[in-house]
């Protein structure tokens, strides 16, 4: 980090922390540490609930948003001794913080506040759990990943779409749906319009999970590596053979989905966080279905953002107020909703999801809520990043053909096992 970079950050965190100990000198006031990647819309949803909130109760909250790495910044004010009293990470984005125990055990709250836990997803609040069973966090919006698909060019190749195939919209039909949707119109020998965007390889665990394996053996911090098991293997042939030899897989590069480029078929790699980003105003016929059926399940993965209360907080109670007044009730859930086009979380409010969005949803957003609840379903890894950037730079090489899967995927293994032996010990 260059000296004049460095300066900034630490002016910036100094000004952080002097509000962190003007905040703690009233304890009817609160800091609420927000991540800036989750938007404005989010950040602003935040400030305006918070003049609602002081109304209500008398307990002001302090809304400053993050600059930088979010993790490093909250560790460096817990080490300050002026931690913020609420967070909105998600599983991946505070693996630190969790492995520590930096978070408040919330099933306390939970059980006297009698909120249900039911009205969640289950692996959501899998996703929310330390492996020690510590809830270190309530999911505030999810993002279910499905098919997204262009239903035009599915109709003039007369082909059936996700939707209509029903439980047959498996990998068979995937693939093969693929390769009549990737077209060389001009005969030049390259695809002018492919059937599959070039980032599935971005969430590659699912097929893996599809084809009933994982990654390790669990999703919160593993102790051991599964990437040398038959069901991964299989997942990244399958991956594998639609890239290299069906040919059917874009290039990252020139091709999109999105209606801004709109000569891909499908991808299966996105949430409804990307709908208002990226598909207001298409011009052509588009949907959503649930991810194909593979050999076990057609298991997805539904990525929690959630609220945490650190451990060293000095207003736990009325940090817990504050979160439940956020995302305890169908009616601010909607609330939130409309503020920044998200899925929320509970399962009353998500079924009303189409009630007050401003954006256009496609025809069959209940897919969301489907794949949202699919008990065969996964939350993000909850790994460290650099076991996880090993195993992606060994699967680079499968990408590109380097190596062989069965030799890349034994590499990895090998990398990981060696790497989750030094993190468990």
């Amino acid at each position: 980090m260059s000296q004049p970079l460095r300066s900034a950050l630490v002016g910036v965190l100094c000004l952080t922390l002097s509000l962190l100990v003007a905040a703690a000198a009233s304890a009817q006031e609160i800091i609420h540490y927000t991540y800036a990647s989750h938007g404005e819309s989010w950040y602003q949803h935040l400030k305006t609930m918070a003049e609602r909130f002081k109304a209500e109760t008398g307990i002001e909250v302090n809304v400053i948003q993050s600059t930088g790495n979010y993790q490093e910044q909250v560790l460096i004010m817990i080490t300050a001794g002026t931690p913020p009293d609420v967070t909105d990470f998600h599983p991946q984005l505070g693996p630190t913080l969790i492995g520590e125990g930096l978070f408040t055990d919330l099933r306390p709250y939970v059980e006297r506040s009698g909120l249900d836990l039911t009205q969640f997803p289950p692996i959501t609040i899998e996703g929310l759990t330390a492996p020690d069973g510590t809830l270190w966090g309530i999911p505030a919006n999810l993002y279910p990943v499905v098919t997204f698909f262009n239903a035009d060019m599915f109709a003039v190749a007369g082909l059936p779409t996700p939707i209509e195939l029903g439980e047959d919209w498996t990998w068979e039909t995937f693939r093969d749906s693929a390769r009549r949707l990737t077209v060389d119109r001009n005969g030049d020998g390259q695809p002018d319009q492919y059937g599959i965007e070039g980032r599935i390889t971005n969430r590659w665990e699912q097929q893996v999970h599809q084809a009933g394996g994982q990654w390790f053996d669990r999703l919160v911090f593993p102790t051991e590596s599964r990437l040398n098991t038959p069901e991964v293997l299989e997942a990244v042939r399958f991956i594998t053979s639609l890239m290299h030899e069906d040919g059917v897989v874009a290039p990252t590069s020139g091709f999109s989905i999105w209606p801004s480029v709109g000569n891909v078929a499908m991808t299966v790699v996105d949430g409804p966080g990307a709908i208002g980003t990226y598909w207001q105003g298409a011009t052509f016929a588009w949907d959503v279905a649930v991810q194909p059926k593979g050999p076990a399940s057609r298991a997805a993965r539904v990525n929690p953002d959630g609220f945490q209360i650190l451990r060293d907080s000095p207003n736990k109670d009325a940090a817990w107020r504050w979160i439940l007044y956020l995302m305890g009730s169908v009616e601010h859930q909607l609330e939130f909703t409309a503020a920044t086009g998200r899925l929320p979380s509970m399962r009353d409010a998500m079924l009303r999801y189409d009630e007050r969005l401003a954006i256009e949803l496609p025809p069959n957003w209940m897919a969301f809520f489907e794949t949202a609840f699919d008990p065969n379903g996964y939350a993000a890894y909850v790994v460290p990043a650099n076991i996880l950037s090993a195993m992606n730079s060994q699967m680079s090489q499968v990408w590109n053909r380097t190596i062989s899967p069965e030799d890349g995927l034994q590499r990895a293994h090998e990398v990981v096992s060696a790497l989750l032996a030094e993190f468990n010990q």
